[in-house]
């Protein structure tokens, strides 16, 4: 509401009138304007205003939606039929299920069919969390997808996931719903729910997809031990939500990365490998396997492995410290979960071994589905969710190429 204060009137007495009314002022002179203070009423936050025309006047901006946060409404999730168990792995591999279990925690994992990709994964875990939704159902305007294995540079996953979602459902995605991919190594559901968190925040959005797909057996040399015991396939689905609610939904992220660490782990063109099914059709015919050229994932394993127990104990440590992170201060113990990219037991108990408590709370699924990338902490979070109360709390936590890092603190609304 526009008023011209009296002769009398200080800069203090502003009106404290809280209708919505629209301001609109023109001029052909010049004229300044100052924002000299704020407040908060209810749930609305207010700006007063200093308009300098031909007189002095004040008003009082509303701004209605301060306060929106990003609530997760739903979570998909897509595995892949066929199971590799650990005894399937010694039929062509030098290893056997006491040797993979004790360095890793997995006893299986799921691996795509020839004609599934990281796209075809995407799009059902998609249809997966829509389906899960509860209640009324606002159509996705944008999608993010993570991955690090799409067999096409151009077009983007997110695209693949529009179209297949309007044959799905027509009213469960815009038409015109735009979306992008991201690629951060095994953080990049972390990066990407960051990324939808800003886009809701900014109030660019209501209602984003973001989903985390990897075929990891694509990039995998199946005569590598080190290796083929540790990936499977598979991806994970996210509807977020704005909401009114202060204090609620995704309350803070904090994610950073080392360069010099890029060599660490890496996905290589033109590289000698056995792909999976190669690798099993050889053992079945008595014979050595072919060799084909294509793309593989490299890794350091000690490198990668020192880079994640040093930097998620630090983050333990200095939980409640963490401004970005952790904004209302909350103590790492009052934490209800914490949610880490599934990559190894036995880095998990390390960890634990520095930060005592670290593993009640540690959501752990990678003896059923192995390390699946960014799709890794979907089935946490789905049970997490499925369990929790308002006010309950979970860490989120993803790491891998780049070396990248990233996690999400959440609160159930």
């Amino acid at each position: 509401m526009l008023s011209k204060p009296s002769q009398s009137s200080s800069k203090s007495a502003v009106s404290k009138s809280s209708s919505d009314e629209e301001v609109s002022a023109c001029s052909k002179g010049s004229f300044s304007l100052t924002i000299f203070c704020s407040e908060h009423i209810g749930n609305n936050f207010y700006i007063n205003v200093l308009l300098n025309l031909e007189d002095i006047y004040f008003f009082k901006l509303v701004c209605w939606r301060v306060f929106m946060h990003t609530k997760i409404s739903s979570v998909g999730v897509y595995s892949p039929d066929r199971i590799l168990s650990n005894k399937d792995l010694e039929k062509i591999l030098d290893t056997d299920d006491n040797w993979i279990t004790k360095r890793t925690g997995i006893k299986r994992r799921r691996i795509g069919r020839k004609d599934e990709t990281n796209q075809t994964m995407a799009a059902e875990a998609a249809k997966n969390a829509i389906a899960n939704y509860v209640g009324k159902f606002s159509p996705i305007e944008y999608i993010i997808v993570a991955t690090n294995t799409s067999e096409k540079n151009f077009p983007n996953s997110a695209m693949y996931v529009q179209k297949k979602l309007r044959e799905f459902n027509d009213d469960c995605v815009l038409s015109n719903a735009g979306g992008h991919d991201t690629s951060a190594g095994c953080a990049g559901i972390n990066v990407a729910l960051q990324e939808a968190d800003a886009l809701v925040r900014s109030e660019m959005y209501d209602n984003v997809l973001v989903v985390g797909s990897d075929k990891l057996s694509f990039v995998t040399d199946y005569s590598d031990r080190g290796t083929a015991v540790l990936f499977g396939d598979g991806a994970s689905a996210y509807v977020l939500n704005s909401i009114d609610e202060k204090d609620s939904g995704f309350l803070g992220h904090y994610s950073f990365g080392d360069g010099f660490g890029q060599n660490y782990l890496t996905c290589e063109e033109n590289q000698d490998k056995v792909n999976i099914f190669e690798a099993f059709s050889a053992v079945e015919d008595g014979r050595e396997p072919l060799i084909e050229k294509g793309k593989v994932l490299k890794m350091d394993g000690k490198e990668v492995y020192e880079f994640v127990i040093s930097n998620l104990c630090e983050l333990v440590e200095n939980f409640k410290d963490n401004k970005k992170l952790n904004p209302l201060g909350l103590d790492f113990e009052d934490l209800n979960a914490v949610i880490p990219h599934q990559a190894n037991l036995r880095m998990f108990k390390a960890i634990d071994r520095k930060c005592p408590g670290f593993m009640e709370k540690c959501m752990v699924t990678i003896e059923d589905y192995g390390n699946t990338s960014t799709a890794s902490q979907g089935v946490s979070y789905r049970e997490f969710l499925e369990n929790a109360k308002e006010g309950d709390t979970a860490l989120s936590v993803g790491y891998g190429s780049g070396l990248m890092f990233s996690s999400n603190l959440y609160k159930v609304c």
